[in-house]
């Protein structure tokens, strides 16, 4: 599992701080105010009281083994961009920031934003997703904690035939449509609906699957 580490505990970041403890990994906050320190510290692995904009303090943190860094930090725009610079100073490979408009996006991006974000709660949640599961493209929230997932086919799902995965039986997963090939972000490639139980999966196999969270995860690339 990645070390993650969050900067800024407004309710974006916090949401992904503590999504992120949900499923177990290993992260670091920093935030300048007493208060929300104090209601994180006992969830996560390590809470700091620091200013972002404290450089020689946010890159000495993000240098000690920090893979991927989420940075949100409200309406304090330079704030946040100083933070993004420090963290791409510091060598941290993945960079996620909370942009507050279209012009702030491309600052950050820039600077070393590897990834811009909005804000919201769904939104990080999302996040979290694809962070712990770099296979799980997107999902969207239906009824009953079920979802809809777009998931990149695993390395192990190759060659085989929905048949022989019989993912329904084996993980209580449906597999309601699959698209091959083209770019997953632009939604181009081929769309195939309803599958055959006898289509072989192929390289390249973008799935859509129905099921629930916790079934979902049975699933790793």
């Amino acid at each position: 599992m990645k070390r993650f580490a969050v900067l800024g505990l407004g309710q974006f970041g916090t949401a992904v701080a503590e999504n992120l403890v949900r499923y177990g990994a290993e992260v670091v906050v920093i935030d300048s105010s007493d208060e929300r320190i104090s209601e994180i510290k006992s969830q996560v692995t390590n809470a700091l009281v620091a200013e972002v904009t404290d450089r020689n303090t946010i890159i000495s943190l993000l240098s000690e083994g920090i893979d991927c860094v989420i940075i949100s930090l409200g309406p304090r725009i330079e704030a946040s961009v100083l933070a993004t610079f420090y963290a791409k100073e510091a060598g941290v490979k993945e960079i996620i920031v909370k942009a507050n408009s279209p012009d702030h996006a491309k600052l950050l991006e820039r600077v070393g934003a590897t990834q811009v974000v909005t804000p919201s709660e769904t939104q990080a949640k999302r996040v979290v997703t694809r962070l712990v599961r770099p296979n799980v493209l997107d999902s969207l929230p239906l009824a009953d904690g079920f979802s809809v997932w777009e998931v990149k086919a695993p390395r192990r799902f190759i060659g085989k035939t929905l048949r022989q995965l019989d993912l329904r039986k084996n993980m209580r997963l449906d597999v309601i449509a699959i698209r091959h090939g083209g770019n997953a972000s632009e939604n181009s490639g081929e769309l195939e609906g309803i599958p055959s139980p006898d289509r072989e999966l192929r390289q390249g196999d973008t799935l859509f699957i129905l099921g629930r969270e916790k079934d979902i995860a049975k699933i790793k690339e």
